[in-house]
């Protein structure tokens, strides 16, 4: 049975930090996914051999759901030697293809995916989960989701309706490896008894600089200027229009006027007098 040991704290899955987990080490041996999956329901890796073969088993009997996830002749993923051709982008692959082409990918899918040491991904994962009717929470370095099986609950016979359905924890590194999730007080070999009080990632914004009264007292306010350019277009704004800033209706100041500085305004400013003319029209005869 292989031992779990803790290894050094990083940084590589910040949200399994705040939750007091931790990703623990699992034989990279292509059977990566399923030897994590296997600590996580027996608490050791040797059932992976198992784990894969159900797996397989229901991807065959429901190849009408997978094979529509199928990649008609792919690219090979992680090539051992990059070349320039495939370091550059790969295109979108828009072709049509067949029920039958679909399919014959799919056997081959399931041909190659059945032997030991090869790689698995978010699809056998969810096929997985559906397999042996689990739920299975993947963890990257700041998020999660869970993959679920079929639908279904329980009711606890108190009116409350419960799913009871184990749910394993695994965490998929940038490397294209995925360990087991375990707790960082332990246990550490066994089952791992993941906690599933789950809290959210740190924060990573910086923290807002908090400034005295006084401080803020003592900095000088710059004089509020208007700007040189016009809020609208005057030819598209009717006249006496009203409009919710009172900057909206000053003066409309051009470019070469922003070097004047602005007339002061008198302590006691004279009241506005107002002239009103009466005209007196003789009667008409």
């Amino acid at each position: 049975m292989a031992s779990h040991k803790q290894p050094a704290k990083t940084t590589e899955f910040p949200i399994l930090e705040t939750n007091g987990l931790y990703a623990s080490r699992i034989r990279g041996d292509g059977n990566c996914l399923f030897n994590a999956l296997s600590d996580q329901l027996y608490g050791h890796e040797e059932e992976h051999r198992a784990l894969r073969d159900a797996t397989i088993a229901h991807m065959r009997v429901n190849s009408d759901f997978y094979r529509q996830y199928m990649i008609v002749n792919p690219v090979r993923r992680n090539p051992k030697r990059k070349s320039a051709a495939a370091s550059s982008a790969t295109p979108i692959d828009l072709t049509f293809h067949t029920e039958d082409e679909l399919q014959k990918q799919f056997d081959l899918h399931l041909q190659k995916m059945g032997q030991p040491g090869e790689w698995a991904d978010n699809m056998e994962v969810s096929a997985f989960a559906s397999a042996l009717n689990v739920h299975v929470r993947l963890w990257q370095a700041d998020f999660h989701y869970t993959f679920s099986p079929s639908v279904y609950y329980v009711s606890n016979g108190q009116g409350t309706i419960v799913d009871d359905r184990p749910m394993l924890n695994i965490a998929y590194h940038k490397w294209e490896h995925y360990s087991s999730v375990r707790n960082v007080d332990g246990p550490h070999s066994g089952l791992p008894a993941v906690s599933t009080h789950i809290q959210p990632p740190p924060s990573k914004k910086r923290p807002s600089v908090e400034r005295d009264e006084e401080e803020d007292d003592s900095i000088a306010r710059a004089s509020k200027r208007r700007s040189p350019l016009p809020l609208f277009d005057s030819d598209s704004t009717p006249e006496c229009s009203e409009s919710s800033s009172d900057e909206s209706n000053a003066p409309q100041l051009s470019q070469s006027d922003t070097s004047h500085e602005e007339p002061e305004v008198p302590e006691n400013p004279l009241p506005k007098l107002k002239l009103i003319l009466k005209l007196r029209c003789p009667p008409v005869v």
